[in-house]
This record gives structure tokens, sequence and C-alpha cells, in this order.
């Protein structure tokens, strides 16, 4: 069993015992520190598609949305990967969007950092599966960097491999 799988196995027996709810509630906590680790915690189990309902229905999207608007950087960093481990749902999906993330993410994938650059082009590929940058392709153009998405598409690196992006 590779490290992946392994580390997956264990997230049952994490949801079981109700750690998504825990972490939700510790997102709003007042310490940086513990608002980040909460996000770091279901930035990882959603990269795991059974845990998604759960985290749904534990209302953690509006948090790791406002962490992916937020100045922090590492909050960014966890924000956005909750949001395309969420993003690979296709229920899912029209939520994001519906719930006001297009705009920080559009904002992010200019960032400096690579780190929550690639999370952020990654996420926004999948959302456009939904067909949300259809609905408004110049804003989508304005804000992308085009060499760079191009560059990300045609990366090597499987950390981000996703399906090409759909513009209508």
């Amino acid at each position: 069993m590779t490290n992946l799988a392994a580390t997956r196995a264990n997230h049952g027996q994490l949801v079981n015992a109700a750690v998504i709810g825990l972490m939700s509630g510790l997102m709003d906590n007042q310490d940086t520190e513990i608002r980040n680790s909460a996000c770091f915690c279901v930035a990882n189990l959603a990269s795991n598609a059974a845990n998604h309902s759960v985290i749904m229905d534990e209302g953690c999207l509006p948090d790791l949305i406002a962490f992916a608007a937020s100045d922090d950087p590492h909050a960014q960093l966890r924000g956005v990967a909750a949001l395309r481990g969420l993003s690979t749902d296709e229920a899912i999906r029209a939520e994001i969007v519906r719930r006001g993330a297009l705009e920080p993410l559009l904002k992010l994938s200019r960032t400096e950092d690579v780190g929550v650059q690639m999370e952020t082009l990654a996420t926004l590929c999948n959302l456009s599966l939904c067909g949300c940058i259809g609905d408004n392709p110049l804003q989508f153009l304005r804000a992308i960097d085009v060499e760079q998405l191009v560059s990300f598409l045609c990366s090597a690196d499987t950390t981000y491999v996703t399906v090409p992006l759909l513009l209508l």
C-alpha cells in the first residue's frame, strides 16, 4: 500500500471520530495557528472524495473561501488546497462558485507564491468543468496569465495534473 493509500485509509477513522466538525469550529478560532492548522487538516481530508459530503455538511466551505481570500499566504495555500480537493466533485463545483470563490481564486492566479498559484490554477481548471468560466470568459482572461496557465497545463508535475481547461 502506498503512503497516499495508507493515509486515505485513515481518513475514515478521522471522519467517524467527528474530526471534520471539530476542525470546522476551529477554523473560526482567534489563534491564527489553530485556524491554519484546522484548515490544513480539512484540506488534507478534502483530497479524498469520500470526505467531500461531510466537509460540505459541516459547513466548511465559507471558511475555506475566506482562507483563500485572506492576506495570509499560509491561509491562502491551505484554503485553496481544500477548494482544489472539493472542486474535483462535480456536485460541489457550482456551489463553490455560487459562494463567491471565483473572485479570490482569480486574484490568486497571479500571486508570486508558486505553491498557491499552482493550487489556484488546478482549482480553476476543475471549476471550469461546471461552466463557471464560460459564464465570464473576459473576467477570467483578464485575471489569468495565459502563459502561466499553458505552462501549468503542460507541467509534468503529477501533483497538479488535471483535465484541460474548458473556456466555453
